[in-house]
């Protein structure tokens, strides 16, 4: 079931719009933006407003799912299920799914009924169980006569399914378009997902907060500012909703933005140590060729941008394998170019990457904070 939204979050200002965007539009659309920039915050929103429409909407975590073809059809299908018949829990097994298809109509229950035929197969049809858990929502609302919103959140987890040789590529394989199914995804990785669903969904991106957003997002924590302090705030977080919320709730404490953000770098239990430290290892980890790639960045985090030549002097690497490796981590978001020069997207990444080794195994004291403060 998706995560419940707060009360806060329902009336963040900066959720709103995004909300109103996705209930505006009719075709798929797929979110997309940073990890923790409030996606699942503005689907979790969005489903309870199709709800309110009366259209039936199921929310799928796909980076909950199996990965083999055959139990990601199975868990698919009782995800669904789960939201068009109300069930107080998700059915997670073939005899669960049998189970309910008895409250299912024609086309629906013929679906389960060809999943667990093909399943007592030695050798099952991928393919054939992809397309039919991707039919499945639209013959549901064949059989009732409803309208569905299927949402799938962070969609890259879907090409997991390319690993498999009679898949190869999932999403030539299954159905994204319906006629009575709007799916509306979400995904961390921009710069890998977007040239592959474009044929298939709308781009909506989020946008960084910006200076008026800051002041606001301050005012309404009831922080004292001075001027210039969102500009302050904007030069370590870039506008980041999770991390310039946390630096702003730190800030309360420390009077001072750069010793805030240190403290939330020299606490390893902060939620903004783990968060950045939970983006870089998965980010690294889509990538190939890891031990160069943390070289590369270890030293863009150490001496700030550096063009394509001053790069691959310091790793020690001709300019084509340095640019093949710029290449890789821009990929994955962790890196653009901007004129001329490469450097983090996340400017909080770089910085952490770079101080994260000197934070303290326990919890950090004052003097901890003094040197990673002395260090920003």
């Amino acid at each position: 079931m998706p995560p419940a939204m707060t009360e806060e979050n329902r009336e963040h200002s900066t959720i709103n719009p995004y909300v109103q965007d996705l209930n505006a539009a009719s075709s798929n659309l797929i979110l997309l933006g940073p990890r923790k920039s409030g996606k699942t915050q503005i689907l979790t929103s969005f489903a309870q407003i199709s709800r309110d429409k009366e259209a039936v909407a199921a929310y799928v975590a796909l980076d909950r799912m199996s990965t083999s073809p055959e139990s990601f059809t199975v868990e698919f299908l009782g995800n669904i299920c789960a939201f068009f018949l109300k069930l107080a829990e998700i059915p997670k097994d073939m005899a669960a799914l049998k189970a309910c298809s008895s409250s299912l109509k024609n086309q629906a229950k013929d679906i389960i009924q060809k999943v667990d035929n093909e399943l007592q197969k030695l050798k099952p049809d991928h393919k054939a169980l992809l397309r039919w858990a991707f039919d499945f929502p639209q013959k549901l609302c064949d059989d009732t006569g409803k309208k569905a919103v299927v949402i799938l959140d962070n969609f890259e987890n879907i090409l997991e399914l390319n690993n498999f040789s009679q898949v190869r590529d999932v999403l030539s394989v299954v159905s994204l378009k319906h006629i009575d199914v709007r799916l509306i995804a979400s995904s961390s990785f921009s710069n890998e997902i977007e040239p592959l669903v474009r044929k298939h969904f709308e781009t909506v991106r989020i946008v960084p907060l910006d200076r008026k957003a800051v002041d606001e997002l301050c005012s309404r924590k009831k922080v004292k500012t001075a001027r210039g302090t969102a500009d302050q705030i904007l030069r370590f977080t870039a506008g980041h909703q999770f991390v310039t919320e946390h630096l702003v709730n730190s800030l309360k404490e420390t009077g001072s933005v750069k010793r805030a953000f240190a403290a939330l770098i020299a606490n390893r239990e902060s939620p903004v140590y783990t968060h950045l430290a939970a983006v870089f290892h998965e980010s690294i980890g889509r990538a190939r060729g890891q031990a160069l790639l943390k070289t590369a960045l270890n030293v863009l985090s150490s001496s700030g941008p550096l063009s394509l030549t001053e790069l691959s002097r310091k790793i020690y690497r001709s300019a084509p394998v340095t640019k093949s490796l710029l290449e890789r981590l821009i990929y994955v978001d962790l890196i653009v170019k901007k004129d001329g020069k490469f450097t983090f997207s996340d400017p909080a990444l770089g910085l952490w990457l770079r101080l994260a080794s000197s934070a303290p195994l326990g919890k950090a004291t004052q003097h901890d904070i003094d040197v990673m403060e002395g260090q920003l």
